[in-house]
């Protein structure tokens, strides 16, 4: 019995010096380990869109009034922001919309602004109308959930910054 107590000691101690040097797992070969996926980083803005204010206040009725032959207009309702660029741009056009999730409904526009790479510009771009051909009108009446800026390279026909706040606004018919 002693010489079996002693062979099962020895047998114990081997397996537990090869579990140890073997990586201490007791289930069977292990698959190597593989890398975790580098993520992919997300792209800089291309600036910045600071709120500075609306002719109206969120959550107000607005009506609207037929624009020419078709379309749509709110002149009493437009909006103002702080627009910062992380390179320089000459000849942009920078639009305010107002939108419901799906869809841009009405918007206006500055055109021909320069931007200096860093520096704020204060944008204010023309009262709200029919969003432009080619363009759905949103049917009346809606509500709005966001007001958008939108920086466009006039260059490169390319929106380059685009950035919405949370606005509702109610359109009706005049």
């Amino acid at each position: 019995m002693a010489h079996s107590a002693t062979c099962r000691t020895a047998l114990v101690a081997f397996i537990a010096v090869t579990v140890a040097r073997c990586g201490g797992s007791s289930g069977g070969p292990q698959a190597p380990s593989t890398p975790a996926p580098t993520p992919t980083p997300t792209p800089e803005p291309a600036g910045t869109v600071r709120w500075v204010g609306a002719t109206l206040p969120a959550g107000s009725t607005v009506e609207v009034a037929p624009m020419l032959v078709i379309g749509q207009q709110a002149p009493q309702l437009s909006f103002t922001a702080a627009v910062a660029l992380r390179s320089s741009l000459d000849g942009a056009l920078v639009r305010a919309w107002v939108r419901t999730d799906a869809q841009r409904c009405m918007g206006g526009g500055q055109a021909r602004v320069d931007f200096q790479a860093g520096v704020e510009r204060g944008i204010a771009p023309a009262s709200m109308s029919h969003p432009g051909s080619g363009m759905s009108l949103c049917a009346l009446p809606y509500t709005t959930t966001h007001v958008e800026f939108e920086v466009f390279d006039v260059s490169t026909q390319r929106a380059i910054l685009e950035v919405r706040f949370p606005a509702a606004y109610h359109f009706v018919a005049e």
